[in-house]
C-alpha cells in the first residue's frame, strides 16, 4: 500500500492540470508509466482535512480489497520483470499494523518471497513494535530479515558537517553553540536539521546565541496553536504525565514513588494506565534508556508552561 500510495501520487502529478504548471513537465511516453497508470486506473483519489493540523490529507480508496491486493502484486510483477534489481525502502514500516486491511503483512511477505529482483529495507522508529513484528514466532516477518540498529549521529561527527555547510554559505557558527542545539534536539536528525534549516536562511556572517535563542523562541510560537489542540484531545491526567516527562527529558521509572511524589501523579496504577495510553497514541516512546516524548518540538512546549 505504501508503495500503491507513492505511485498513486504520481498518477496525479501526471494528470493533474495544476501539478503539471507548476512542475513544468508532460507526461512521460514510457511504457513504464504507462503500465503504471493502468494498474492504478480503478483507483480513487479522496481528500481530507486532518482534525488537529488543519493541512489536507491525500489518499485514495479502492471498491474492494481484492482489488488493492490485485493491485500490489501487479506492480511488483512488473518491477521483478525489469531484470534489475531493485530495492523497495519502507520508513515507518511498523505502520502497517494499523491498515484496515488486516492480512497486510501476511500479503506483503508472500510478495517478496515471491519476486526475487526486489528486496525491501524496513526502516521504523519504533522499535518495540518492529521487534515484534520481526521477532514474534506467530508474525508473517518472523526472522525473515537482518537486524540493525541505528543510534544516533556521533555529535562530534555531525558538527563538523553542520559547520561545513554553513561555511559554504559564508557563515560562522561555533562548536559551543552546536552543542546548545544538539542538546535541545536531542540530536535527532528531524529536528537537528530543521533547527539549522532556520538558523541557516537568517543569512548571518556570525551565528550568536541570541540567534539561536529567537530561532528556539520562533520554533515553539509557530506550533503552539497545534500543541494546543494535542492538549484538547487528552485528559488531565495524560497531560500531567506528559508534562512531567518532559521537565524530566527521560523517565526510567514512571512509577517510582518520588516521580509520583514530585509531581503529584496519583496512584502508579494509574500512572501506568495513562502511560500505555499515551504510548498507544504515539505522544511517548520507550526504548531502552527510558521514556519520553517523541516531538522533541512538543516536549520543549511543554516544558515552557
Amino acid at each position: 500500500l505504501l508503495l500503491m500510495r507513492f505511485l498513486f501520487l504520481l498518477y496525479l502529478i501526471l494528470h493533474n492540470g495544476l501539478s503539471k504548471s507548476i512542475l513544468e513537465i508532460e507526461k512521460p511516453k514510457s511504457a513504464i508509466v504507462d503500465h503504471i497508470l493502468k494498474l492504478l486506473s480503478h483507483l480513487r483519489p479522496k481528500i481530507s482535512f486532518d482534525t488537529i493540523t488543519g493541512q489536507p490529507t491525500l489518499e485514495f480508496d479502492v471498491t474492494h480489497t481484492r482489488e488493492a491486493e490485485s493491485t500490489l502484486e501487479g506492480l511488483f510483477d512488473y518491477l521483478n520483470k525489469q531484470n534489475k534489481k531493485i530495492i523497495h525502502a519502507i520508513d515507518e514500516f511498523q505502520q502497517i499494523v494499523y491498515y484496515p486491511e488486516k492480512n497486510m503483512e501476511s500479503l506483503l511477505r508472500s510478495l517478496i518471497q515471491k519476486y526475487n529482483h526486489i528486496q525491501c529495507l524496513f526502516s521504523g522508529s519504533q522499535k518495540n513494535m518492529l521487534l515484534s513484528m520481526f521477532q514474534d514466532q506467530s508474525r508473517p516477518f518472523y526472522q525473515s530479515t537482518q537486524m540493525m540498529g541505528l543510534g544516533k549521529i556521533d555529535s562530534d561527527l555531525y558538527k563538523i558537517f553542520i559547520i561545513e555547510k554553513f561555511h559554504s554559505g559564508n557563515q560562522n557558527i561555533d562548536d559551543d553553540l552546536l552543542n546548545k542545539i544538539l542538546d535541545w534536539t536531542r540530536g535527532h536528525t528531524y529536528y537537528v536539521q530543521y533547527f539549522c534549516n532556520r538558523l541557516y536562511s537568517l543569512h548571518k556572517q556570525e551565528i550568536t546565541m541570541t540567534d539561536i535563542h529567537e530561532i528556539a523562541t520562533q520554533i515553539i510560537d509557530e506550533n503552539t496553536m497545534v500543541y494546543n489542540n494535542y492538549l484538547k484531545l487528552l485528559t488531565r491526567q495524560q497531560v500531567n504525565l506528559l508534562k512531567a516527562i518532559a521537565k524530566e527529558e527521560i523517565v526510567t521509572q514512571p512509577t517510582a514513588k518520588d516521580f509520583l511524589y514530585t509531581y503529584q501523579l496519583g496512584a502508579a496504577s494509574s500512572v501506568k494506565t495513562t502511560l500505555d495510553a499515551l504510548i498507544k497514541k504515539e505522544f511517548i516512546i520507550p526504548d531502552e534508556t527510558g521514556y519520553f516524548i517523541l516531538d522533541v518540538f512538543f516536549s520543549r512546549w511543554l516544558q515552557n508552561l
